[in-house]
Parts: C-alpha cells; sequence; structure tokens
C-alpha cells in the first residue's frame, strides 16, 4: 500500500490546479464550481474534455446552458452513447463496477439497474458533466441539476436514468452574476476560479499536437481524412487508473487530526458564521464539505495528518461560492442603533475573498511564525505517534532562522511537498502578511494556547463614528460564541471545561520536551526606584548587548534618562546603536509578540508585575531571585551569565502557571430598589442580560481580594459558583487564589498551600464572623462571582495581584474564572517540579522545629 500510495502522490506533482479540483471531488464524491473569464470559457470546457478523458479515462457530455434551456434540453445533455464514444475506458457494467471499488468493497456493487434504470438505445448519464453556464439556466432546470446531484439519477418524461460511478458534476460559469441558486449553489462542494494568466495544459498539448500533424501532412503530402475532435480520440492510457482513486480514498480513510487543529477548525467555522459582513451564516453542509476537504488534501501531499495550512486551504475552497455579504440596511449592528453611512462606509468594497483572508490572518497577525511553529508542532506530535513509539520522546526544539521563530523538533526530516496553488505550501506564512514588513516573534506557548480561544471578529468601526458597538450585555451565550470574549462567564461550561483541560495537556507536553528559541529581542524587568535593582539591570543590559550583535534588549522608558543605569553611555558604543531599546506599558499591552522573552530581576512581586504588564499574552519568563521570598524566582542572579548562556544555547523548560481572568460587572439599577442580586444572578431574572455590563477584565497571577476596604463594619459578600448560589460570607473579605498564589494572602488568611500543578482554585474567608466557614477547594473549570447585595450597608472593594483597586458598590459583582492566557514560567534544566516542596521549606520554614529526642531504653 505505501508503494501503491507514493506512486499516486507522484502523479499528483504533475497535475495543474484545474486537474487537482477534478481529482478532490472525485475520490470525495462530491461536485465543484469552475469559474472563469466570460472569454475564456469555451477553453476552459475543453480542457475540462481532455482531463476527464485523458487524465482520468472517463465519459463526459457538456450541457450548454441559458435562460432558454429547458428539462428536455437538460436531460439529453447529460447523457452520452457509449458505442460512439472512444475515448471512454467504461463501456459496460462490468467496468463501472471497478469504480465502485472507490466507494464500496467489490463484493458490494451495485445490483444491476432494473428495467426502468436501463440504458435506452446504449444512451446513459457521463461520469463527468459540464454544464457551461448553468448560472444563467432557468430555476426549474438548476432545481433538476440539484436533484441529480442529491439522488444521483435523472427523471425525464420517458425513463429514469442513473448516475454511473464515479460521477461528477461541474458548473462552469463565468465569474459574472447572476448565482445559482441557494440550495444548489449550498450543495457544491468546492469553488476554483481559473485565473486568465493560468495554463490549460491539455489544450496546449493538444494544440501542439495538431500543429506536428499538419506539419507531417504538408510534409508528406498526406491529407487527414478523418477530423481531430478534442476529446473524442482514444487516449493511450489514462494517468488516474480506478486502482489509483481507490488508494487515494483508502488513504483518506486513515487520515488523523490533532486536538490543536481541530479547533483550528471549529474556530474557522465559528468565525464565518458570526462575521459581521456575512449574510445568513454557514449551512451545516458547508461544515461537512469544510472537513472532508480538509481530509482529502493530507494523502495529495503525501501526509497522514491535517496541518493547519492544509484547513486555510479547504476554506478558501469551500466558503468563496457560499458566502453573501450582507446588505447594510441588514447589517448586525444596525439593531444596536449604528448609523447607515457608517455601515455602508464598513462595507464598501468588502468581498468574500477580504472575508476569508481577514478570519486567517488572525491567526497569523500575532506572529508571521505562529502557524509554521504550528505546522511543526502537529507534524511532530504524529511523528511521536507513528514512528517513536516507545523510545524517548523528549529531545531538543531548535530555530535555524529569526523568520522561524520558534520549531520543535523530534526526529530530523520532511516529507517532500508540492508548492502549488492548489495544493497550499505547508511550511511559511499563510497570508501576506503583515503589511510593515516586519517579522515579529512568538513563542509556541502563546501560539498553541491561541488556538483554545475564539476568533475575534475584527472590529471595523473604530474608524468610522456612529457605528454603534454590539454591547455584551446585549448578547447571550450562544451569539457570542466563537468572539473574543472580554470575560469567561459569557463561555458555556463545556467551552470552560475544555479550555483548562487544554492548557493542562500542553503544559504536560511542554514539561517533557525542551524549547530553543530563537532570541532577538529580549525584555528586563526590575524596580526602577531601586538603585541596586537598577544596577543590575545595567549590568545584564551591557552583558547582552556585548554577548551578541543579534539581541537587542528592551529596558523601562523611565530608565532612558536614569543617571544610574547610564544609557546614554550604553548608546555611545557602536555595537549597541540601534539595540537599546525603551519599553511602554502600552506596548507590553498592545505588542507583546515583539518580546522572545522576559527577564524579571526581584523577587516574586517583580514576577507578578510581569503578568500584570501583559495581560494576554506573556513571553516566557526566566525570573531572578533579589528578593525577599521566591517562590517564583528560580535562577540565581550571581549566576545569570551561565544561566542565559545556557539557556538561549541548549534550550528551556516551560511550565503554565494557571491565571485567572477576573471581570468586573456593574449593576444598571444603580437606585437599588427592588433588586436582588440572587434572582438576578442565577434565578428568573437570570436570563435578562440587562442587568449588569462589564467594567474591565484582569488577568491575574496570585489572587482576587474582595474586601471591606475602609469600611469600619465587615462585608456582606454573595458567592456564587457556575449557576448555583453558594453562601452568602459575612467577614472582613475573601480570597479567591490561585495554586500560585496559595503561599500569598490566602495562606496568611488559613488557607491551603496548594502545589501549583494542581487545576484548582482555592477560596478562604477573611476572618469570617462564622466558624463554620472554612476554606474550599473547587476545580479550575469553575465560574465564581462574588457581588455585593442590593441590601449590604457598605461597599466593598476588590483588587487584583494587589493592583487596581476598584470599589464594588451594592449590586456589583466580580466574575472569576481560568484564565485562556496561562503565565510561561522558565525552569532551571537540572530542576525538578519537587523544587516546590524545597521552596516553602527553605523560604517559609515549612514544618521546621526541634526534632523530637528517640528514647534511651534503660536495661536493668
Amino acid at each position: 500500500m505505501e508503494e501503491a500510495s507514493v506512486g499516486v502522490t507522484e502523479k499528483v506533482q504533475s497535475l495543474s490546479d484545474l486537474e487537482l479540483a477534478v481529482l478532490i471531488c472525485l475520490v470525495a464524491d462530491q461536485h465543484c464550481i469552475i469559474e472563469t473569464e466570460k472569454e475564456r470559457i469555451r477553453d476552459v470546457q475543453e480542457e475540462l474534455k481532455l482531463i476527464a478523458g485523458g487524465v482520468f479515462g472517463l465519459t463526459w457530455a457538456v450541457l450548454e446552458c441559458n435562460e432558454n434551456t429547458t428539462l428536455d434540453d437538460f436531460g439529453s445533455g447529460i447523457l452520452v452513447r457509449a458505442d460512439e464514444y472512444e475515448g471512454s475506458d467504461i463501456k459496460d457494467d462490468n467496468k463501472r463496477g471497478e469504480f465502485s471499488s472507490i466507494f464500496r468493497s467489490p463484493d458490494q456493487h451495485r445490483p444491476k439497474p432494473s428495467n426502468n434504470f436501463s440504458p435506452l438505445d446504449g444512451e446513459r448519464i457521463a461520469n463527468v458533466v459540464v454544464a457551461r453556464s448553468l448560472n444563467q439556466a432557468s430555476p426549474q432546470v438548476q432545481i433538476q441539476a440539484l436533484e441529480l446531484i442529491r439522488g444521483k439519477r435523472n427523471f425525464t418524461r420517458t425513463a429514469v436514468h442513473a448516475a454511473p460511478k464515479p460521477f461528477l458534476f461541474i458548473a462552469l460559469n463565468a465569474s459574472d452574476p447572476p448565482r445559482l441558486t441557494m440550495h444548489l449553489n449550498d450543495q457544491f462542494f468546492i469553488s476554483h476560479k481559473h485565473q486568465g494568466d493560468d495554463e490549460l495544459p491539455n489544450m496546449e498539448e493538444l494544440q501542439e499536437k495538431e500543429r506536428a500533424l499538419d506539419d507531417d501532412a504538408s510534409m508528406s503530402s498526406v491529407v487527414r481524412t478523418r477530423p481531430f475532435v478534442p476529446g473524442r480520440q482514444k487516449p493511450q492510457m489514462a494517468l488516474f487508473s480506478p486502482e489509483d482513486l481507490t488508494n487515494l480514498t483508502n488513504l483518506i480513510s486513515g487520515v488523523k487530526i490533532s486536538s490543536e487543529v481541530r479547533a483550528y477548525l471549529h474556530n474557522i467555522v465559528v468565525f464565518m458564521r458570526l462575521h459581521r459582513a456575512v449574510a445568513g451564516g454557514i449551512s451545516a453542509l458547508a461544515t461537512r464539505h469544510f472537513n472532508t476537504l480538509a481530509h482529502a488534501l493530507a494523502p495529495l501531499h503525501g501526509l497522514d495528518y491535517i496541518s493547519p495550512s492544509m484547513v486555510a486551504l479547504a476554506a478558501r475552497k469551500i466558503y468563496p461560492h457560499r458566502i453573501i455579504i450582507t446588505a447594510p440596511e441588514n447589517e448586525r449592528s444596525m439593531q444596536w442603533g449604528s448609523s447607515l453611512e457608517a455601515v455602508k462606509a464598513v462595507l464598501e468594497g468588502v468581498t468574500v475573498e477580504d472575508v476569508i483572508e481577514e478570519m486567517l490572518d488572525y491567526f497569523d497577525q500575532l506572529s508571521p511564525g505562529v502557524q509554521e511553529a504550528l505546522e511543526r508542532c502537529v507534524e511532530t506530535n504524529f511523528l511521536i505517534e507513528n514512528e517513536l513509539g516507545d523510545q524517548d520522546s523528549k529531545s531538543i526544539a531548535s530555530v535555524n532562522s529569526h523568520d522561524d521563530a520558534l520549531e520543535v523538533v523530534f526526529e530530523g526530516g520532511y516529507h517532500s511537498r508540492r508548492r502549488k496553488a492548489s495544493l497550499a505550501p505547508l511550511p511559511g506564512k499563510m497570508t501576506s502578511r503583515p503589511e510593515n514588513g516586519r517579522r515579529t516573534t512568538a513563542c509556541i506557548v502563546h501560539s498553541l494556547l491561541e488556538k483554545q480561544d475564539g476568533v475575534p471578529v475584527k472590529d471595523h468601526s473604530q474608524s468610522y463614528e456612529g457605528l454603534a458597538q454590539e454591547r455584551r450585555v446585549d448578547k447571550d451565550s450562544q451569539t457570542i460564541r466563537g468572539e473574543q470574549t472580554e470575560h469567561s462567564r459569557l463561555l458555556t461550561k463545556k467551552e470552560l471545561s475544555d479550555m483548562a483541560f487544554g492548557i493542562r495537556e500542553l503544559s504536560k507536553k511542554l514539561s517533557q520536551i525542551r524549547l530553543k528559541l530563537h532570541v532577538k529581542n529580549i525584555f528586563i524587568l526590575g524596580k526602577a526606584h531601586d538603585e541596586t535593582l537598577i544596577k543590575n539591570s545595567r549590568e545584564v543590559t551591557d552583558w547582552l548587548l556585548e554577548k551578541s550583535k543579534d539581541y537587542t534588549v528592551y529596558v523601562e522608558h523611565t530608565l532612558q534618562n536614569n543617571a544610574i543605569f547610564g544609557a546614554a553611555e550604553l548608546l555611545e558604543k557602536d555595537e549597541s546603536k540601534g539595540r537599546l531599546k525603551f519599553w511602554t506599558n502600552e506596548m507590553c499591552a498592545k505588542r507583546p509578540q515583539t518580546f522572545d522573552i522576559v527577564l524579571a530581576l526581584g523577587g516574586d512581586g517583580t514576577v507578578l508585575y510581569a503578568s500584570w504588564l501583559f495581560q494576554r499574552i506573556v513571553p516566557p519568563t526566566i525570573a531572578f531571585s533579589l528578593g525577599s521570598l521566591g517562590f517564583l524566582t528560580k535562577f540565581d542572579f550571581e549566576l545569570y551569565p551561565q544561566s542565559l548562556s545556557r539557556a538561549f544555547a541548549d534550550g528551556i523548560t516551560v511550565s503554565l502557571r494557571l491565571r485567572f481572568e477576573a471581570t468586573v460587572m456593574r449593576t444598571q439599577k444603580r437606585d437599588g430598589k427592588g433588586g436582588d442580586l440572587v434572582e438576578e444572578l442565577i434565578g428568573e431574572e437570570c436570563d435578562d442580560h440587562h442587568t449588569h455590563i462589564s467594567d474591565g477584565t484582569h488577568n491575574i497571577l496570585n489572587e482576587v481580594v474582595v474586601d471591606r476596604g475602609p469600611n469600619p463594619t465587615m462585608s456582606s459578600i454573595e458567592l456564587f459558583g457556575d449557576d448555583e448560589h453558594f453562601t452568602t460570607v459575612q467577614a472582613d473579605g475573601i480570597c479567591v487564589s490561585t495554586p500560585t498564589g496559595s503561599t500569598a494572602y490566602n495562606l496568611a488568611a488559613g488557607g491551603s498551600l496548594c502545589h501549583p500543578d494542581n487545576p484548582v482554585v482555592l477560596v478562604t474567608a477573611i476572618c469570617a464572623h462564622t466558624l463554620s466557614f472554612r476554606p474550599i477547594i473547587l476545580p479550575d473549570t469553575i465560574v465564581l462571582r462574588c457581588g455585593v447585595p442590593y441590601d449590604a450597608r457598605t461597599s466593598s472593594w476588590a483588587s487584583f495581584d494587589g493592583r487596581e483597586r476598584v470599589e464594588l458598590k451594592p449590586g456589583d459583582y466580580v466574575t472569576i474564572s481560568a484564565s485562556r492566557f496561562p503565565f510561561p514560567s522558565v525552569l532551571p534544566l537540572n530542576k525538578t517540579r519537587t523544587d516546590w516542596i524545597d521552596s516553602i521549606s527553605r523560604t517559609l520554614n515549612w514544618n521546621s522545629r526541634q526534632k523530637q529526642k528517640a528514647f534511651k531504653e534503660w536495661s536493668a
């Protein structure tokens, strides 16, 4: 079977884009639309006839359609006479049985048809029907075509003709409107645009043969008595035999798809259904076709798994003929009061291709190397499964160039790939963006975690006044699925569970491999007001700039004019020109992909500050211990030259730390009259999405604390878990902690210590008024809500990792759930996960006491 698959793959390499479109449809038992310029439609028609007969050895028929085409014309136009067709390799039912093996085993051939289905006078439906200008035909004719495609038979006034196996119906249309009817259009598997500069190799070869025959005839004075009819001369031998098609079908059945790529495919479907420019959404049949095409592309590349670029190519073939650009007056934001002129401005000039490329560009906009890294990571996973077996799968990831931001390699060598328009080049970018021409960098951790997130709809409205934004409070959880949610309350329970599980699985994989980063942009973080740390930052910066001319070092912008740091002296060095830059908070928030790695100089507070700066994507962080404690600082600063040299040369091991996504929700009933927070969140009013609006989201590494603030009395807090009211907490406050934060405020409040690898949420009351409220540990898939009841005497205050302290007035609440963006902490290569036990023993003197003396038995 392997030799056969190799032979088929080699044949695929020689096919043109048009031939590939036909091959994919034949193997998938589907049908396609071919679009071309009006003046080239006849040439493409002749090319399709040559492909059917010469490449695949199948019968063909051309049905020329216009507004006057009748059902009788349709019925007769799709038939061929076997005794008049010399180019066919299928002349009887036994031959047709060979093609049936593509879709069923030989012993399951279709039984002989009854008399009603018998060919009349040797006529039968051709294997390949080319319906030229089908979009110009009447609706009745298009309905007849739909029945033929769906039922594989055609009913006429006098007979019923069954379609053969294989059967391919091609709608060959000019690029101009009108479109096909909705149901017929959706039934077609793929669409292919044959551009003016695309070749027609079979036509060109035929013309060369005709010219050669004409030359021979003139030289020998021999006149041909039989004209050459394109497509009706018997080919020497078809390029693809029935066995080849059978082999391809068998290969498709064995194609595998990883969870990351399946999530990528699902996100594309969601994006298409929710995009503001798409009218009517996307049908379920289109989604099935999308999945089928992705599987069918793998064997054509010589692979047994689906890569992201195959999914992207499938999207470009599945959706163009299905998407309809919405009219401005029907655009979704009009129901929220948008200006019609603003909507028209947004949708002006938007094409189907723009929608598809915008969707695909989302996965490449954070870093042009993300898709390539994911491509190779996917290939790595299947290499481990299929080739390494029980061997040690730990090896080193390597990167050969900055264009390949990161690559995880377990075994050398890649399959050969065909670089052609219809078979997407697997390595490299999927789109031509970004427009600025600069290739930024990113980490594979973030590229993979982005697959857990929904696909955001690009916000066109920022440049236009009068275009209303869709408020989150006006949507339910089904409507926002697939969009970039602002807080996890709007994720369904299943989505949250899948997201948390995916992060845990990714963390396990990353702990077993070593990532070798191609480091270029280095982010240094310290305390800009601490003289000692400023000197340390200067020392590390100077060392990095002298270590390699490839390094660009970013330090805090407040150090630019700091005399202790001496930025001017560093910039005077020729080697440092243009390689010492200054970061700002805005840069961290909007362009986190600029940085390859973060060096945190300080204590645990500095690491928390790094988490606060990078609210979404966090670069891998190497923390050097220069502070008081050291739960998060794993590297000794005195050894930073050795540590950094080894990390950059030999690679790093990353541990993903769970973060929380906390969103402040403000009540719309500010007067508080008649309000009941329990009823609004889980009671009869829970379906009313106008009760609260979002007022900011924070990703935190340690804890969320809701306390009494400056109020002299204790606070009253309603605690909810998912759709259940847990309790009313009467206390100084409540601390909701991550496993990483269990050694911080949680520990001081009497909570339990928790290993950072545990997927849990720790809830601890602060000085609870009731002795019965004990600390509780919950799964990380839960969604917690801590709110201030409407009848509370005072407000409460919320803080996030000790920052951004905000007042919660009666009726307000905070939503807390597992974040989609964990914190990647770099571990020393010679350390193990038991270092956490060592750190609490070292820093907290855990269980340290005078050892009890043993008895010394006295014997008489």
